[in-house]
């Protein structure tokens, strides 16, 4: 389609820093901004039987142009993106994509209350990894975890908020009908109330929400800081039945697992990668079929009658001189247990010996990649990160480990100031682990990526 680049020009060609009044953060200036971005990118795949001879078409090698446009304008706030890619991918080379990521209206009905609608963003949750309560707030990433690559896409939304002196009252309503479900925040529709009240050295919320196939849930936030140099938050979340994708059978007691009654035969098996680049596919969202017509995305565990728990807690310590230290543990009970996993890896080696035709295998696998999120499968993850500056380069980078099998991701990055608008940017990734972990069943291996960024 020749509209997605010449956007993309458009993009690229308008100017306009932001207003200073903007930069210097005055939120009721008008403003324009954004940036354009040329980045190459290699990625080294994992020989795993869950993309064998990279059935799954993901990307060795990428090359994109991207441009991002985002502004406020009175009441109006809005960004845009667009990018062209070009691949390795067989059939599908060159591909360009046009996202209206946010588009939102506020109206202030009164000095305390006011009225939003609109397509946007709306953060619950302080944790930076891991995030019980990111219903409307970006995912993490753990390649780009400040959205330098300005990836972050809002909900569809109504926000009706009170704000008063010291406490503030939110109620929320999405419904995001045009996208297939993936088990997350995508094609679900939600309402939530959100009470949050400001100490002095303390923030503390509480929230009550309910989501299409789930019962109500619970969960609340706090945030502090001790002194100048110590910051710390925590969050979680309670609700009887879960969205997060499962696979039929898995969660089976007796543990007894048949090929095509536990997995849909319809699985797209050239699923793209992740949303977020760094595990795992998102394939065909709304594939059915199987037992009961339930696919991989099939809200398989949302009536099951269990309670589910995640929780987080994380602190963040900053010393002059040191890099910034942030060590976060999170716990999701909506993950694979020791003996799920097991189920895993045993329905993996059932798919490899089965008789059914190559294409039909290698759907069946695809699904089972879809449950291996960036944020992992399993349930008890540790986060420790560091960031630091030297001079005009801004360094970061951590370790994402594992718990339940000693998995572990490494991530990193390194941003080179070349002046006040332009950003050279490397960052690089790599999962490892022990055999049958579920990083290295994970189909991506190590990536590594070089960026150059213009800022309007």
């Amino acid at each position: 389609m020749r509209l997605k680049p010449l956007l993309l020009a458009c993009l690229l060609l308008c100017g306009g820093a932001r207003a200073e009044d903007a930069a210097g953060g005055n939120a009721d200036a008008d403003w324009v901004g954004g940036f354009a971005l040329l980045g190459r990118e290699r990625a080294v795949l994992n020989a795993t039987p869950l993309n064998e001879a990279n059935f799954l078409d993901l990307a060795e090698h990428k090359t994109e142009l991207v441009g991002l446009l985002e502004g406020r304008y009175q009441q109006f706030s809005w960004r845009a993106r667009v990018e062209t890619a070009h691949s390795d991918v067989a059939g599908e080379r060159q591909r360009s994509a046009f996202t209206l990521q946010e588009l939102n209206r506020v109206f202030q009905l009164n000095d305390a209350v006011k009225l939003s609608l609109g397509k946007r963003l709306y953060a619950l949750d302080p944790s930076y990894v891991n995030q019980p309560l990111g219903f409307f707030q970006k995912r993490s990433d753990l390649s780009d975890p400040l959205d330098s690559l300005g990836q972050s896409e809002g909900l569809p939304m109504a926000v009706l908020s009170w704000t008063g002196a010291s406490a503030s009252v939110a109620a929320l309503y999405s419904r995001d009908a045009r996208r297939h479900a993936d088990g997350y925040n995508r094609g679900v529709e939600q309402s939530l109330l959100k009470f949050g009240y400001e100490f002095p050295q303390l923030s503390a919320s509480i929230v009550l929400r309910r989501a299409s196939g789930e019962a109500n849930g619970i969960g609340a936030a706090l945030s502090g800081a001790v002194g100048d140099t110590l910051s710390w938050y925590g969050s979680a979340y309670s609700a009887r039945g879960s969205q997060r994708p499962i696979v039929a059978g898995l969660t089976a007691p007796d543990g007894k697992l048949g090929v095509a009654a536990n997995v849909s035969l319809h699985a797209n098996a050239g699923g793209a990668s992740d949303a977020d680049g760094t595990n795992g596919t998102s394939g065909s969202s709304g594939s059915s079929g199987g037992a009961g017509g339930q696919g991989a995305y099939g809200p398989l565990r949302a009536n099951d009658g269990r309670r589910y728990h995640r929780a987080t807690i994380g602190l963040v310590w900053t010393l002059p001189d040191l890099p910034k230290l942030q060590l976060e543990y999170a716990y999701d009970g909506r993950g694979l247990s020791d003996a799920q996993f097991g189920r895993l890896l045993a329905l993996v080696a059932t798919n490899r010996e089965s008789a059914l035709p190559a294409p039909a295998i290698a759907g069946l696998q695809a699904q089972l990649a879809q449950l291996l999120v960036s944020q992992g499968a399993r349930r008890r993850y540790l986060s420790v990160s560091l960031a630091q500056t030297a001079g005009d380069w801004e360094l970061g980078g951590g370790v994402y480990l594992g718990q339940d099998d000693r998995s572990r991701v490494w991530h990193g990055t390194a941003d080179y100031r070349l002046d006040t608008r332009t950003t050279l940017m490397i960052s690089a990734l790599h999962q490892a682990g022990a055999a049958d972990s579920e990083r290295t069943l994970s189909p991506l291996g190590s990536s590594l990526a070089l960026r150059l960024r213009r800022q309007f």
